[in-house]
């Protein structure tokens, strides 16, 4: 509808005006997908989702893969605690946004990427918290029209699960900026091999094949830095998360098979940065799964806007990608 459209402009103005530290909103979800897997190494119980056995994708049915538990991983581009809960437009944007996709029998953990400017409907709030009908928007906008809570992560898990022809989701996490350097100061630092050149600009030490221990003096440049005159930047810049994930999940196994008392330790250090309706018992059973370190990203296209880059869904690769990882 128009007003919607109207207003979600507002909104962007309020909140979208960070494109320049787009790396470092993207920090979040990296780290606390660690935090996840962490809890599965812990041998922190799950169960698999209920209710939704299978799902409509055009004219078929397709049934669901059993043992699959999926989490959404939020990376919200504020500050401080995420405890205080706020009027739609203030509470910041998901500007990372990730699944994270557990298969027991398979024994197989993966991530997928779904970019922050994808264009879909979300639903738009006024500053009242009525509801104002939908827009067709960038995705990362549904957070904000939340209350920068549970509300926001709801609404968002609905949209994206929405997106994945009404795949189950069975949580969320969120986590502020600040996460990736406090989690890489709990850890005595996160050792990574660096995957490329593309961050040498920023710090000499990064240098492709190098062994760099990441710590809150060098952690945001590590992830935040790309070069915005290079196409695909932010592509390359993936591979760092990725380097960063990989060390962090290795730390966080050794931490807690060496001292299973760390992990609550961790949580508890980190909980005010995070916002989260799974609780460590639920990651009991997903205890030895093997994380797939290739992020896979929806697939589609970017256009430029407005006065934003637009992404659009490739709808029949993103249909054949849903099926090979959920359906049976």
């Amino acid at each position: 509808m128009r007003t919607a459209s109207l207003l979600s402009g507002r909104f962007r103005q309020l909140n979208h005006g960070k494109q320049s530290d787009s790396g470092l909103k993207r920090i979040a979800a990296v780290a606390l997908a660690a935090l996840v897997s962490a809890a599965a190494f812990a041998g922190c119980g799950s169960s698999d989702s209920k209710g939704t056995a299978s799902i409509q994708i055009g004219d078929e049915e397709y049934s669901l893969k059993e043992g699959i538990r999926t989490y959404l991983l939020l990376g919200v581009d504020t500050e401080g605690s995420l405890q205080e809960k706020k009027e739609p437009g203030l509470g910041g944007q998901s500007d990372a946004i990730y699944l994270l996709v557990c298969d027991k029998k398979q024994n197989r953990m993966r991530i997928i990427g779904v970019p922050r400017d994808l264009m879909t409907e979300i639903r738009v709030y006024l500053p009242s918290g009525e509801f104002n009908g939908t827009s067709t928007d960038h995705l990362t906008l549904q957070y904000a029209f939340g209350d920068g809570r549970e509300k926001s992560c709801l609404l968002t898990q609905e949209v994206v699960s929405s997106l994945f022809y009404g795949i189950p989701i069975d949580g969320y996490v969120a986590m502020n900026l600040g996460a990736a350097p406090e989690m890489a100061d709990a850890l005595g630092g996160v050792e990574v091999v660096v995957p490329d050149d593309s961050a040498v600009m920023e710090e000499s030490s990064f240098v492709k094949g190098a062994e760099v221990t990441l710590d809150k003096s060098n952690v945001k440049k590590f992830l935040r830095f790309r070069d915005t005159d290079v196409s695909l930047s932010a592509f390359t810049r993936m591979e760092r998360h990725k380097a960063f994930f990989k060390g962090c999940a290795g730390k966080l196994k050794k931490k807690i098979m060496e001292d299973p008392s760390s992990l609550p330790e961790l949580y508890q250090k980190l909980s005010p940065l995070i916002l989260t309706n799974i609780s460590l018992e639920d990651c009991r059973e997903l205890a030895g799964i093997e994380l797939d370190e290739n992020i896979e990203i929806v697939p589609g296209s970017f256009r430029e806007g407005d006065f934003y880059e637009e992404f659009y869904a490739d709808e029949s690769a993103l249909r054949d990608l849903v099926i090979r990882v959920f359906c049976k």
